[in-house]
């Protein structure tokens, strides 16, 4: 495509981009119902259970945590934390460090691989994405975001219905509020 992108000019203009970009990133990037279903997949195989994750998630939420306040935000003792942290320590998800002001506190860290275990599917590949939709000029951004509706229709649709025209969908999109030029 040898069309160069037209930027927008005012704040307004840059605002509706923004919204566009936005939407065609969500229906590109959206995670499903069989995404779901292989990310527990992916935890179960890697012998995560519903404790690991909760730590990792107020690990990502809260930051690092001592092992008194991380067993207070999981509900549980800090005798059963030890021993989840214990094996999340063996598995490379977290690591346990003294707190420099009193050692006889130990705080626990996620480590990358950790945060990697809960990162969505997809989420570099949204940067990515991103880069490459700055290329593009408005009217193709917005032609792009009635392509992929139409493809999302097409695969939801039922084996006899039949698809929407592409006008339709158009219209559908304008009168939701999408910013489809």
């Amino acid at each position: 495509m040898d069309t160069k992108p037209t930027f927008p000019t005012s704040k307004v203009a840059f605002r509706e981009r923004q919204v566009l970009t936005g939407d065609i990133l969500s229906e590109l990037t959206a995670l499903g119902p069989p995404d779901c279903a292989e990310r527990f997949t992916a935890w179960r195989r890697a012998s995560l259970r519903l404790v690991d994750l909760t730590v990792l998630c107020v690990l990502w939420a809260d930051g690092p945590q001592t092992m008194g306040h991380l067993a207070a935000r999981v509900d549980v003792s800090v005798t059963v934390l030890t021993h989840v942290v214990e094996r999340m320590t063996v598995l490379g998800l977290v690591e346990r460090k003294h707190d420099s002001r009193d050692r006889r506190h130990v705080i626990v860290h996620s480590t990358d691989r950790g945060m990697a275990t809960l990162t969505p599917p997809g989420t570099g590949q949204r940067a990515r994405l991103e880069d490459l939709l700055v290329r593009l000029s408005d009217d193709e951004l917005g032609s792009l975001l009635v392509g992929i509706r139409a493809l999302a229709a097409a695969r939801d649709c039922g084996a006899n219905e039949t698809i929407a025209p592409v006008e339709t969908l158009f219209q559908e999109a304008v009168a939701a509020g999408s910013h489809v030029r």
